[in-house]
């Protein structure tokens, strides 16, 4: 399913950064102290927070699990970010990942995540 996220352009590296600064700030996190956890440097957090910086899979699993957090869902939020400006329709994988998050988690705490 990530793979289909990636191959379809289904997400950008700004709606990405968006999406993790949100969640970093919604769990208390600065970003001097969240670099720390993900073991990256702040610049560099900054630059993937800002879009100049497309992160790897494994740093995209390393900052999903720091914010306590499934790797789907961060993407998810971030192609929902996508979707409400308009960017991207809602397409057969977008469906599909809609479906297993929402056997994942209740409405309330996506609508939750979702904010901003």
């Amino acid at each position: 399913m990530i793979t289909k996220i990636f191959d379809n352009n289904l997400l950008t590296d700004q709606s990405l950064g968006k999406t993790i600064k949100i969640l970093r700030s919604f769990r208390g996190l600065d970003q001097r102290n969240f670099a720390k956890l993900i073991k990256k440097t702040p610049g560099y957090l900054s630059l993937i927070e800002h879009a100049k910086r497309s992160p790897s899979l494994d740093v995209l699993k390393t900052i999903s699990t720091k914010l306590k957090i499934s790797l789907v869902v961060l993407l998810y939020l971030a192609m929902e970010r996508e979707r409400k400006k308009g960017n991207l329709p809602k397409t057969k994988e977008l469906k599909q990942v809609e479906v297993e998050i929402k056997k994942l988690f209740s409405l309330d705490e996506l609508l939750l995540l979702g904010q901003s």
